[in-house]
């Protein structure tokens, strides 16, 4: 190959990254394989949205919903795709470590936890796909999000859109994961949310 030749390089394709079958359990560590760590993750995520309200629903048989749902900021269509969608992202390079409040709370000053948006993937712990309902700027936005190998390890897909003058994000899915934890995991949650004193 002739290396002075850039016209020939330039035509050359890019080879396709591929994600094997086991990234996201390395990528995202003990908060998709324990489900304390998980809990105690996603009740995080609601702190550093600026929640002051955490409304956890457990299952009490199988083919119920576990959601985790806050009255955080919520995130708009940019935000989401910025935030979500962008693996180890960097939430004091774009956000900072002080926390936002919805506009009209008044709260005392508050560092978030999370630096790298891996808590988000809590819910994988629990199930192989589950869904967002994230609201701000009059809109709710709904998303189906699976775990996934190939070209990426998790897709999401856009499930609706609706006027809403709220604000929050909910969490929730049909758990086909780590069922039989459920009964201690509800006095984790219970201890987690008293000591973040929201």
């Amino acid at each position: 190959m002739d290396l002075n030749d850039d016209e020939n390089a330039q035509e050359q394709a890019e080879l396709d990254l591929t994600f094997g079958e086991n990234f996201l359990s390395h990528h995202a560590g003990r908060i998709i394989s324990d489900p304390t760590f998980a809990i105690v993750e996603l009740v995080a995520n609601c702190w550093d949205a600026g929640a002051t309200t955490v409304n956890i629903e457990w299952p009490e048989k199988v083919g119920d919903v576990l959601s985790v749902e806050d009255n955080g900021t919520g995130m708009n269509k940019d935000e989401f795709e910025q935030r979500w969608m962008q693996l180890n992202y960097n939430r004091h390079a774009h956000q900072g470590s002080i926390v936002e409040f919805p506009k009209g709370v008044n709260k005392n000053k508050r560092i978030a936890f999370g630096r790298n948006g891996i808590g988000r993937h809590g819910m994988f712990c629990f199930g192989e796909d589950y869904h967002i309902e994230t609201q701000k700027d009059g809109s709710l936005l709904k998303f189906h999000t699976t775990a996934s190998t190939g070209r990426q390890p998790f897709t999401v897909r856009p499930d609706g859109a609706e006027a809403s003058d709220g604000h929050g994000t909910r969490l929730l899915l049909r758990p086909t994961l780590n069922q039989g934890n459920f009964p201690a995991l509800l006095q984790v949650g219970r201890e987690v949310l008293s000591q973040a004193a929201m």
